[in-house]
């Protein structure tokens, strides 16, 4: 017998018993112990949160054609990746510089397809109320950065 395999009744019958307790407890897992302790322990904890829910909640649920569609949308979103012209916590100039590389793709293309990516990758590391505006400028004529 593994070790996981004689631990998982325990942990859905706790978790049963008492969820809140269970939910802290791994909730309370600090991500750079997981990481220091190696990746094994992470796939164990992952393993038993998969079968946790299964147990709790049974198969996947029946998905309409939106919601699936939803569900894919959501899976093909990524953070914009690090860049090293911007190494400090702060990412507003990150965040300016990506606006202004998808308006540069925009006007050097004029493919607003071809340019989604830049555009998510903008939208990824920018606060909303920042878009939004720059969006409004934009449509006045007033945008301080790249006219596209």
């Amino acid at each position: 017998m593994t070790f996981s395999s004689l631990l998982l009744p325990l942990f859905v019958s706790f978790f049963q018993h008492r969820g809140a307790a269970i939910f802290l407890l791994l909730h309370r897992l600090d991500s750079n112990r997981l990481q220091h302790s190696g990746n094994r322990h992470y796939i164990f904890i992952s393993f038993i949160m998969t079968k946790l829910n299964q147990s709790i909640y049974g198969a996947d649920p029946e998905l309409n054609d939106d919601q699936k569609q939803t569900v894919d949308v959501v899976k093909a979103v990524r953070t914009t990746p690090r860049d090293s012209r911007f190494p400090t916590q702060n990412q507003a100039n990150h965040c300016w510089n990506r606006y202004n590389e998808w308006l540069l793709c925009l006007k050097n293309t004029g493919d607003e397809e071809g340019c989604k990516n830049m555009k998510q990758m903008a939208y990824s590391i920018c606060p909303t109320i920042w878009t939004e505006k720059w969006e409004e400028e934009r449509e006045e004529n007033t945008f301080p950065g790249l006219k596209a």
